[in-house]
């Protein structure tokens, strides 16, 4: 478990994060969402040990970052927006950097650059950008710690290698691990994520379980006449709406709507999940 509790961080003289409390449980992927310079690479760096609090804390699993404690950094991997990697070989890179991860598992860091369609005896400098952001989600993943922190993983990703990440993303997670995504491309991590929590402002403003979420909002073309309507647009195929959900069964989640909806009408989307009047039977 992931603890934060009132942290703030300021960059010279620009407050980032003020006074964030949150829970992160294991056993589930979190998607963190928001605007460019909001503090969500601030916050993963954070959790990460890479950066110190201003105030407040930081605890996973009783061990405060700020400390790097070796018990701590091999429990915990990284993967930045943009990677940086020595002018070795791909073995060479394993052999260096894999005794520092104890579950790390060759045979499954091959699995995943075979799936990444990357071949094992390539020297590094001679792949490309996004080549390299492959092998360093295939790394991570390897790796095994139970704490996985992703920084637009799929930025730099061809279509066919964002599908194969999130297949083998899927089939990472288990009961003992939990992965935080920071994420622009919000249609990429679709279908992926257990919970959705937003910054704005320096706060999170929505954070809830994608099956509380299917529950709770409605999302389609169609609009009950006497339903209230959270958020509208109009797009290529047609008007779309977000209203509270009276269906009576769970609704398919468009993550790209409710991240714009929470942004244009939070707070009438956060009453609806502390009263729960709409939950499906």
């Amino acid at each position: 478990m992931i603890a934060l509790k009132e942290i703030s961080f300021t960059y010279k003289k620009a407050s980032v994060l003020k006074g964030v409390t949150e829970v992160f449980n294991r056993g589930q992927i979190y998607g963190l969402l928001g605007d460019n310079g909001v503090g969500k690479t601030t916050l993963l760096k954070l959790m990460s040990g890479l950066l110190f609090p201003a105030a407040g804390t930081i605890t996973i699993q009783g061990a405060a970052p700020q400390c790097r404690r070796p018990s701590f950094l091999r429990s915990v991997f990284f993967v930045p927006d943009n990677t940086f990697f020595p002018g070795i070989s791909i073995p060479q890179y394993v052999e260096g950097y894999a005794p520092f991860y104890p579950q790390f598992s060759k045979k499954q860091f091959i699995r995943c650059l075979t799936a990444f369609n990357i071949g094992y005896d390539n020297d590094i400098e001679a792949l490309s950008f996004g080549q390299k952001k492959k092998l360093l989600l295939s790394f991570a993943l390897a790796a095994n710690t139970p704490y996985l922190f992703l920084d637009e993983p799929t930025n730099g990703l061809d279509i066919p290698s964002k599908a194969a990440f999130k297949e083998l993303l899927s089939g990472y997670i288990d009961d003992t691990k939990l992965v935080i995504i920071s994420t622009h491309q919000i249609n990429d991590v679709n279908n992926l994520l257990d919970h959705v929590s937003i910054l704005h402002n320096g706060q999170f403003v929505f954070s809830q379980s994608v099956e509380a979420i299917s529950q709770q909002l409605l999302f389609g073309n169609e609009t009950a006449a006497d339903a209230e309507i959270l958020f509208a647009e109009d797009t290529f195929r047609g008007r779309t709406t977000l209203t509270g959900n009276n269906s009576g069964y769970p609704s398919g989640v468009d993550l790209e709507m409710l991240y714009k909806a929470v942004m244009a009408n939070e707070e009438k989307i956060n009453q609806l999940f502390a009263h729960p009047e709409n939950s499906v039977i």
